[in-house]
């Protein structure tokens, strides 16, 4: 008994001294809580805004796709906003312009889509206060009998609503339908709706959709521009085809007709003949010449992307180059895959003609971060080959 009161007094004794000098009693190590967690750091929850601001946050998970960020007025799940998109996971500022949308409660959401395609939310409350326009100062009135209007005067008539401005209707402008395209041409569009996610833009040899490469693609919405090389293309018949894809993932199409007529390269202009000289008849007895030894076909090179090379960081506009061969040589083509990621790959060129190649990029038209560039050669047997390269976006 002497024993087992001691040990409780000794347990009593360091309770106390653990409480007298803030000493933790729980047993092993505290676990060190996270610096940074997924969610929507500003504006605080709660907050008032108007006019243009940043919407800060943090995106990040072990299986991370992408992150959304959504706004749902008055809190309508059913009727979000697209605001924006990332590929990169980590801390994110986005600029959002708070006038474009009713005054009112609203909620702005993040949602971190994972590999699986599941993916987590975080929401957080705002209200948007943007107000009216001030009304006029009134002149003041000069220092004259006021005249009382009586009960027969007529009420100044209500002033009418200007009507609101319709957005550009989504479609391309340029090239027109039916014109003939040649060189590097820049087409022109309008890519707009309610609830816009990206647009594209894809060009189809003969019209065929199964063929369709895309040439271009843009997370915002509204008039847009988009360089293509035609030279890139063999001449013939296509249709560029403008998709807009709304956060549904449903999407409205808009096609123009138009062909592709680079000249061949000039022939060479012959020279003239030598004056003639005498005809010498070879004899029975003369010996044939000796048959020309034909010469082998070079073996193709090997193929890959030559440009750019692993691991290198680029910006602007960049010309890809590489080398497509194949027994069995059906096409080539290019794509580009945002982190490395297949489901999201988008098509930058397409080729028919086995050997070289360059094809024009526009790094401004993609968000910065890593990348990897396919090289896909298919054989007629509808079988391929791939060659992919890594490399980063920087602008």
């Amino acid at each position: 008994m002497s024993s087992r009161r001691n040990a409780v007094q000794l347990l009593f004794v360091l309770m106390l001294v653990a409480a007298l000098f803030g000493m933790p009693m729980a047993a092993g190590a505290a676990t060190a809580t996270p610096t940074t967690s997924p969610g929507i750091t500003g504006p605080a929850a709660g907050t008032t805004v108007s006019g243009t601001i940043s919407v800060t946050g943090y995106a990040s998970d072990p299986k991370f796709l992408k992150w959304e960020l959504d706004l749902l007025p008055n809190g309508n799940a059913n009727a979000p906003a697209f605001v924006a998109l990332g590929l990169s996971q980590g801390v994110f500022t986005q600029t959002l312009n708070t006038t474009l949308f009713p005054n009112g409660n609203h909620l702005l959401r993040l949602r971190i889509v994972r590999t699986d395609s599941n993916y987590i939310e975080f929401t957080s409350k705002v209200t948007f206060a943007n107000g009216a326009a001030p009304a006029a100062t009134p002149a003041p009135v000069a220092a004259t009998t006021v005249v009382t209007p009586t009960a027969t005067t007529a009420p100044a008539p209500a002033a009418t609503p200007a009507p609101a401005v319709a957005p550009t209707a989504s479609g391309i402008t340029s090239p027109v339908a039916n014109a003939s395209a040649s060189g590097v041409i820049t087409v022109t569009g309008n890519a707009s709706d309610p609830k816009f996610l990206k647009w594209e833009l894809d060009l189809l040899p003969g019209g065929n959709a199964s063929n369709a490469a895309t040439v271009g693609l843009g997370l915002a919405q509204g008039a847009f521009s988009q360089a293509l090389n035609t030279n890139t293309y063999p001449n013939g018949s296509y249709v560029l085809r403008l998709r807009v894809v709304r956060t549904d993932s449903n999407y409205s199409e808009y096609p123009v007709s138009f062909s592709i007529s680079n000249g061949a390269a000039p022939a060479a202009t012959t020279a003239p003949a030598a004056a003639p000289t005498k005809v010498v008849t070879p004899t029975a007895t003369t010996a044939p010449a000796p048959a020309a030894t034909p010469v082998p076909a070079a073996a193709p090179t090997g193929n890959g992307i030559t440009f750019p090379t692993a691991n290198l960081t680029v910006s602007g506009a960049i010309t890809v180059t590489g080398t497509a061969n194949d027994p069995k040589f059906l096409k080539w083509e290019l794509d580009l895959l945002p982190g490395g990621n297949t489901s999201n790959a988008a098509t930058v060129g397409l080729g028919l003609t086995p050997g070289a190649f360059s094809q024009a990029v526009n790094t401004k038209t993609y968000p910065n971060g890593p990348y990897v560039l396919r090289l896909r050669v298919v054989r007629t047997d509808s079988n391929y080959s791939e060659y992919p390269v890594s490399f980063s976006i920087k602008n």
